[in-house]
């Protein structure tokens, strides 16, 4: 069984941008492949690919990180291998916290102002 409490404070911090998944080109295959919501989808990929480097970096196996949030380990495979069809952005941001991660939101205001909102 795996402690809830082996947290991933040793792992280095590293900031992903979701950036403007609406516009075409090469560099945006989300929105060239008819995504409906790009920018959504775009933001449960990389909350999906966080959980798999988290997973991998701890060296846990899909079970045992099942059992400790207590998902079923199809879904955490699916997850693993970026297929987030049926995931909210809420349920991979919980998935995360519940491996014991804080999932941060920065929202940028039009009048300069910052809001945080943790997931924890």
């Amino acid at each position: 069984m795996i402690d809830q409490q082996d947290h991933f404070s040793d792992l280095p911090i590293e900031t992903r941008t979701i950036g403007d998944a609406t516009n075409s080109g090469a560099e945006n295959f989300l929105a060239d492949a008819g995504c409906k919501n790009p920018r959504e989808m775009r933001a449960k990929i990389l909350l999906a690919d966080t959980i798999r480097s988290h997973i991998e970096a701890r060296g846990l196996r899909q079970d045992e990180v099942a059992e400790m949030i207590g998902v079923a380990q199809p879904d955490i495979s699916k997850i693993t291998r970026g297929m987030v069809k049926g995931f909210s952005v809420w349920k991979l941001a919980k998935i995360l916290t519940d491996l014991g991660a804080t999932t941060e939101i920065v929202v940028h205001m039009p009048n300069g102002r910052n809001e945080l909102i943790t997931i924890s």
